[in-house]
């Protein structure tokens, strides 16, 4: 699949809705990891399902966002959760700087949902 066309790439060209997951993992809709929490256990797997219901337009409880640091956003519980994706997105073609700019959009979009499911 080729990413990269004639005109700059924004995020929601490649990380897709509806997005799943498995308990640890969001995955978007082409199958590659796109978020991981930072410390599975035993309450992380209904918070990560809660992560991906409001990331797909659904409604989740409060889920607080301290800060969001590049592809790290830190929720107000302490857990971090990951934006992934350079690593493919740099495999097809685009440029590391364009990638990691592309991820941060991301996170930063990410964050964006959980902060404004929680208002």
């Amino acid at each position: 699949m080729a990413i990269m066309g004639s005109k700059r790439k924004k995020f929601d060209d490649v990380y897709k809705r509806p997005f799943i997951t498995d308990g640890y993992f969001i995955y978007a809709q082409n199958d590659y990891n796109i978020m991981a929490l930072d410390c599975p256990d035993e309450m992380s797997e209904g918070l990560i399902r809660e992560i991906c219901a409001v990331l797909n337009g659904g409604t989740g409880h409060c889920i607080g966002v301290k800060s969001v640091n590049n592809e790290i956003i830190t929720l107000e519980n302490g857990h971090e959760l990951r934006v992934r994706g350079w690593g493919y997105l740099t495999s097809h073609n685009i440029p590391p700087k364009i990638a990691a700019e592309m991820q941060d959009e991301f996170a930063k979009w990410v964050a964006e949902q959980l902060i404004n499911d929680s208002k």
